[in-house]
């Protein structure tokens, strides 16, 4: 049971990397967008691990981005990732990694959660919020959106892909390819040298 739990552990390595990355890189490109970068990773965790395990990573990535965060108290995020993972568990059976449009809207709807968890936190730790109508869409629909397009294009997308590329019968076919081009290649190559 632990060599399966390590093993899905670093199947999600490469999401994690990519989360991180997109944390650190996507404010410098686009600092009028927020996003939570950790959503797909999150939502990744929830659709394969136990529920235990998901919410200690979901904490972790909470505070990974507490560590990078000035605005918010230390642990803000840790609770708020936890608190929407926790509420969204249950819900991870409808939401198939297999159908990767689906799986997109299961980051909406933690995106969504989680921003709305965030106001009732601020409101728990007296923080003045301007809220108004177009605040509300922007955080808890607009911004959603934006991360279920982001979970898609940078993490969903690229770990199908993967699998759809490293099926045993695309590979031999690719190897088969790779060798048919290079005799043609090879064969040409003589051609042209015995006309010289």
């Amino acid at each position: 049971m632990l060599f399966n739990m390590f093993s899905q552990l670093r199947t999600l390595l490469a999401p994690f990397c990519v989360c991180f990355l997109a944390m650190i890189f996507f404010p410098l490109f686009f600092p009028s967008i927020r996003i939570l970068s950790f959503a797909p990773l999150i939502t990744l965790i929830i659709s394969r691990l136990s529920r235990p395990i998901a919410l200690w990573l979901a904490t972790l990535s909470g505070v990974i981005i507490d560590l990078y965060s000035i605005a918010t108290p230390f642990g803000f995020f840790a609770l708020n990732y936890c608190i929407a993972t926790l509420l969204i568990y249950q819900y991870r059976k409808y939401f198939l990694e297999e159908k990767i449009h689906i799986f997109a809207l299961y980051s909406i709807l933690f995106s969504f959660v989680s921003t709305f968890i965030g106001f009732i936190l601020f409101a728990v730790i007296e923080v003045q919020l301007k809220l108004n109508i177009f605040t509300l869409f922007s955080d808890l629909i607009l911004m959603p959106i934006f991360d279920g397009v982001y979970a898609y294009i940078v993490v969903l997308f690229p770990i199908s892909a993967y699998k759809y590329l490293m099926h045993p019968k695309r590979i031999l076919y690719f190897k088969r390819s790779y060798w048919r081009l290079t005799r043609k290649l090879r064969i040409r190559w003589n051609q042209l040298r015995s006309q010289v």
